[in-house]
């Protein structure tokens, strides 16, 4: 009698952990607490990047995925740069977020007026399995949502870069200008002197900038071992919870 008493308080508890886990979504935590809807698109964070989805209902998402796109593979997808094809994925969000965060991101609905919701998630379903060209700078999975959602495709990655890389070239430009006028004035003895506070401005942050990339770098190699651990284990529970999820479906 006893070991039947034990087996249901068991049981009774596996069922109310496995109720509790479909209302708590066996993935990385969102930023935002709220359901995708059939259409929205989800922008998630590999960290040097970010890589795009569209929700299309029960779970799922589409996506287009270069060979080096995966969970957590963060820099190591610097690879999909040399890649020329890639596939259109329907894939559950949790596997695809992985240990990542994620968000709804329909950022562009205030320039463009959204698609339909089954048109969209009718389109993305079409293109499921099929291999389409890649390219980060002209068709990358951003590029793949935003025409799905608005007939537009689009990357606020790209823009930003191009923006990023602008404004660099304008520094550039600035720096080798003061550079060469020390460069000239250094020949004069008489106007140098107005150069030497800017200098040791100079070398002082440069100084500054060098000890903290060297502390970064020895914490970076001292954690290594920790983070990969951590990462590990909150895979493992995330897999977990969701086969118990779908035990008491």
């Amino acid at each position: 009698m006893a070991k039947m008493c034990l087996k249901t308080m068991f049981r009774d508890s596996l069922i109310r952990t496995g109720n509790q886990s479909k209302h708590q979504c066996a993935m990385a935590p969102t930023l935002y607490d709220v359901k995708p809807e059939p259409g929205d698109l989800i922008e998630i964070d590999r960290g040097s990047y970010q890589h795009w989805a569209v929700y299309v209902g029960d779970g799922f998402v589409v996506h287009m995925a270069p060979p080096f796109e995966t969970p957590g593979a963060r820099s190591s997808s610097i690879m999909s740069v040399l890649t020329e094809k890639a596939m259109v994925k329907k894939e559950e969000l949790w596997e695809v977020v992985g240990t990542d965060q994620w968000k709804i991101s329909n950022s562009l609905d205030e320039e463009y007026e959204p698609r339909p919701a089954p048109v969209i998630v009718a389109d993305a379903c079409m293109l499921v399995g099929q291999e389409l060209p890649y390219c980060v700078f002209t068709g990358n999975c951003e590029h793949f949502v935003n025409e799905l959602r608005y007939g537009k495709a689009e990357s606020r990655q790209v823009r930003k870069t191009g923006e990023a890389v602008m404004m660099v070239g304008l520094a550039s430009i600035g720096t080798n200008w003061v550079a060469t006028r020390v460069c000239q004035d250094s020949l004069d003895a008489s106007r140098f002197p107005r150069w030497k506070v800017l200098l040791l401005a100079w070398f002082v942050v440069a100084a500054l900038l060098c000890c903290l990339l060297l502390a970064v770098v020895v914490l970076s190699y001292v954690l290594q071992g920790r983070l990969e651990e951590s990462l590990k284990v909150g895979v493992k529970r995330l897999r977990c919870l969701h086969l118990r999820e779908k035990q008491f479906n």
